[in-house]
C-alpha cells in the first residue's frame, strides 16, 4: 500500500514537469522553429536522465522498505515468540508455526494440534464453539484473530491459562444451593387394605431408608406430609447422587414389608436458579413432570437442561376416581362457557385419536356447542371407520380440514388436544398460537417440551389409553352422556389397539371403561372388523419381519418399505409382530417419509423403549413409543438408532 502511495505522488510530478514543459517548447517552436527543435532536445535529454534518477531512487526506496518490513516482522515474531503464553499461527488445515511456550508446555501432546485445528474450522460456521482445551492438569481458553495474506484466512491462535478459574467456577458450582421435592407415587394404593401394624411399618420403612440416603450425601431431609419430603444439599452432592442414577428409587422398590404392591418414589430436584425461590418452582416443575411421566423416577432440571434417571416400571393403576371427577366438572364448565370446541389430535391420527375425538365430539353437543374435529392424514384403518361415520349425517359437518380452522375460531373457542401432548406432533401445531384457551387429555408420559399454557390438564400415564380417560370423563359429565353407538365403537377400539386387544396395559379401570362403552352398544365384533387387513398388507408386514436384524440383547430392528401405503400402521404392527417372536423382549420398526424417518418401538415391558427413543427426541412409555427423526435418511437414522440402544444399556449397566 505504501509503494503504491509513493508511486503515485512520484507519476503526478513527472506528469506536472513533462506538460509544462511541453507547454513552452510549443510556444518557442510557434516563433522559432529552429530555437524550438533544439530545446526539445535538450528536453528529451533532461527527461531521460531524469527518469533514470528517479528510477534509481524508486528501487532503493523499496529496498529500505521491504528491509524495514522484514524488521517489522522479525519483531513480530519475536514478540510472539517471547510471549509468556502458547502461540500458534495456522490457518484452515495445519499449523504453521508455534512459539516457544507451545513447544515446551504441550510437548506430548499428539492431538493438541488436531483441536486447535478444529477450533479454527468449527468457529467459521457456529456462533457459539467451545473454545476451552484441556493439557494435562490445566486448563486454558483459546482465542483467535483472523487476518488476510494473499486472499487465505491465517489465524494466529492465543493460549491464556485459565486453570485457576475454572477451579474457582467448580468450587463455586459445587456450593450452589439444590432443594428436592420427593413423593411417594402410589401411597394410598399401597396402603389400601393393611392393617395399622403393616402401615406403620412401611411408613417407618420408607423413612427410614430415604434418610440414610440423605446423610450419605450430606442433605438434610425432612417430611412435611404422609407422602411427601423436601430435602435440601449441595450442587456436589447432587452430583454423587446422579452418577449413582438416584439409585435410592430402586432401595424404596425393594421394600417388601407386608405391601401387596412396590412403593415408588418420584423426585423433582433443582438447582442454577438466581434465587431460593425459583429454586424451589423450579423443583416444582420437575415434580410434576416426573409425575406426569408415569413416577418412579427422579428429574433433574438445571436451567434448561432437564435429565431423567429410572422410570423402570409400569405406571400403577390409580384405583380412586376422585381426579376424574374432578377433571370432568372442569372440563364440563369450559365447554359450557365456550363458542365452540376444536378438537385436534396427532399426525396420521390412528383409532385412540379418533375414539377420544369423538368421545369430546359427543360431550361438546351435549352442552349445546357446535364441535369440529380437525383431520389431516389417516390410515387405511382410520379411513375406514371414517367411512362408516360420514354415513350418518350428523357427523358429516363436523370432521373438518385445517384450511377450515381459522375461519370458526374466535376468542371464546376451546381447543381439546388429545392422545398427544406435544405440539411438533400435532395435525395443526399452529393453532396453538391463535387461542388463548387449551385442554390436553393425554395417557403419554410428560415430556419437557409438552404444551403449555394450559386451562386444564389431564395427562395419566396409568391409564391404557386416551380413549380410557374420555370415557371415564364421559360417564362423570352431565350425570353422565349417551353414546351413540358408533361413538362407542370408535372409543372401544382406541382402548383395544393400545392394549392389543386387552392383553397390555390393562388394569381395572380398563375393564371398567370397556365395560361401560359395551352398554352404550359398542359390539366387539364390529371393532374387531376395523383392525383386519387386506391381503398385502399383510404380505408386507410379513416382510418387514423376516428382513429384521437381532441384536444379542433381546432387541430385533427392521426396516419398513418407503414406497408403500400406510407406511404408520405398518411400521406399528410389524412392531407388535416382532414381540411375538421368542428371545425378542423389544422391536423396532423404522421407515422414511420424505426426509423424515418415522421410528415405532414395543417391548414386553423388561426394556424400556421410552427412554430410547427419548434420546432421539421421541416418547411414549414404557411399552410403546415412537420418534421422528428429520432431515436424515435411513441409515443415519439406523445408526443413531443403534447409539440409543447402546446408551441405554450402558447406563442400565451402571
Amino acid at each position: 500500500m505504501l509503494n503504491k502511495k509513493i508511486v503515485q505522488f512520484l507519476n503526478q510530478n513527472i506528469r506536472m514537469f513533462v506538460l509544462l514543459t511541453a507547454l513552452m517548447i510549443a510556444v518557442i517552436s510557434y516563433y522559432n522553429l529552429l530555437i524550438g527543435g533544439i530545446s526539445f532536445i535538450i528536453f528529451l535529454s533532461v527527461v531521460i536522465k531524469v527518469y533514470d534518477n528517479i528510477s534509481e531512487q524508486r528501487e532503493e526506496l523499496w529496498r529500505e522498505i521491504e528491509e524495514a518490513a522484514v524488521q517489522l516482522d522479525v519483531m513480530v515474531k519475536k514478540s510472539l515468540e517471547n510471549l509468556p503464553l502458547a502461540v500458534v499461527i495456522a490457518d484452515k488445515s495445519r499449523i504453521i508455526w508455534r512459539n516457544s511456550y507451545y513447544n515446551e508446555n504441550f510437548k506430548g501432546y499428539s492431538d493438541i494440534d488436531k483441536k486447535v485445528i478444529n477450533f479454527i474450522t468449527q468457529g467459521l460456521n457456529k456462533k457459539n464453539v467451545d473454545n476451552t482445551l484441556d493439557v494435562g492438569d490445566k486448563k486454558y481458553c483459546m482465542i483467535k484473530k483472523v487476518d488476510k495474506v494473499n486472499d487465505d484466512d491465517i489465524f494466529i491462535v492465543y493460549f491464556f491459562d485459565a486453570t485457576e478459574e475454572f477451579h474457582l467456577k467448580k468450587a463455586y458450582e459445587d456450593i450452589l444451593p439444590v432443594i428436592g421435592l420427593i413423593q411417594v407415587d402410589n401411597y394410598d394404593e399401597v396402603m389400601q387394605g393393611l392393617d395399622d401394624l403393616d402401615r406403620a411399618l412401611i411408613v417407618a420403612e420408607v423413612d427410614n431408608r430415604l434418610n440414610k440416603w440423605a446423610n450419605s450425601i450430606d442433605a438434610c431431609l425432612r417430611k412435611y406430609e404422609n407422602d411427601s419430603y423436601i430435602v435440601f444439599m449441595t450442587n456436589q452432592k447432587l452430583k454423587q447422587a446422579e452418577e449413582k442414577r438416584f439409585d435410592i428409587l430402586d432401595e424404596i422398590r425393594s421394600i417388601d414389608v407386608g405391601n401387596k404392591i412396590p412403593i415408588t418414589l418420584s423426585m423433582g430436584i433443582a438447582s442454577y436458579s438466581d434465587n431460593i425461590r425459583n429454586i424451589y418452582m423450579d423443583s416444582d416443575t420437575a415434580l410434576d413432570l416426573a409425575l406426569g411421566r408415569g413416577g418412579d423416577q427422579a428429574v433433574v432440571k438445571r436451567k434448561n437442561r432437564i435429565s431423567y434417571y429410572g422410570g423402570k416400571t409400569q405406571a400403577v393403576e390409580k384405583r380412586t376416581k376422585v381426579k376424574a371427577r374432578v377433571i370432568a366438572h372442569a372440563l364440563g364448565q369450559l365447554i359450557s362457557e365456550s363458542s365452540n370446541v376444536i378438537i385436534v389430535s396427532h399426525n396420521y391420527m390412528d383409532m385412540d385419536g379418533l375414539g377420544s375425538a369423538m368421545g369430546i365430539l359427543r360431550a361438546s353437543k351435549e352442552y349445546g356447542k357446535n364441535a369440529y374435529i380437525v383431520m389431516d392424514t389417516v390410515n387405511a384403518t382410520v379411513q375406514d371407520f371414517l367411512d362408516r361415520v360420514m354415513e350418518d349425517e350428523e357427523y358429516s359437518s363436523s370432521f373438518i380440514d385445517v384450511d377450515q380452522v381459522d375461519s370458526l375460531m374466535d376468542e371464546r373457542s376451546l381447543l381439546v388436544v388429545v392422545d398427544t401432548q406435544r405440539p411438533a406432533y400435532m395435525t395443526y401445531p399452529e393453532i396453538l398460537k391463535k387461542v388463548n384457551r387449551i385442554v390436553v387429555i393425554d395417557h403419554h408420559r410428560k415430556t419437557n417440551d409438552s404444551i403449555d399454557k394450559t386451562i386444564l390438564t389431564y395427562m395419566e400415564p396409568y391409564a391404557s389409553s386416551t380413549s380410557e380417560l374420555v370415557t371415564e370423563l364421559l360417564q362423570y359429565m352431565k350425570d353422565r352422556i349417551e353414546l351413540d353407538k358408533i361413538e362407542a365403537e370408535a372409543l372401544m377400539a382406541g382402548i383395544m389397539l393400545d392394549t392389543k386387544n386387552f392383553t397390555y396395559k390393562t388394569g381395572v379401570r380398563t375393564f371398567e371403561a370397556a365395560s361401560f362403552l359395551r352398554r352404550m352398544g359398542a359390539d366387539s365384533t364390529h371393532v374387531v372388523q376395523v383392525f383386519k387387513d387386506d391381503i398385502q398388507t399383510y404380505s408386507i408386514r410379513a416382510e418387514i419381519v423376516k428382513a429384521a436384524e437381532f441384536m444379542d440383547n433381546g432387541i430385533a430392528i427392521s426396516i419398513c418399505p418407503s414406497n408403500v401405503s400406510n407406511i404408520h400402521l405398518l411400521v406399528a404392527e410389524a412392531a407388535n409382530e416382532l414381540l411375538n417372536i421368542k428371545g425378542v423382549e423389544a422391536a423396532f420398526v423404522m421407515s422414511q417419509i420424505n426426509n423424515t424417518v418415522i421410528i415405532s418401538g414395543r417391548s414386553m415391558g423388561d426394556v424400556n423403549v421410552q427412554l430410547i427413543l427419548e434420546k432421539l427426541g421421541g416418547g411414549g412409555h414404557l411399552g410403546i413409543a415412537g420418534a421422528q427423526l428429520f432431515d436424515v435418511n435411513i441409515d443415519e437414522a439406523k445408526k443413531l438408532l443403534y447409539e440409543a440402544i447402546d446408551k441405554y444399556f450402558e447406563e442400565e449397566m451402571s
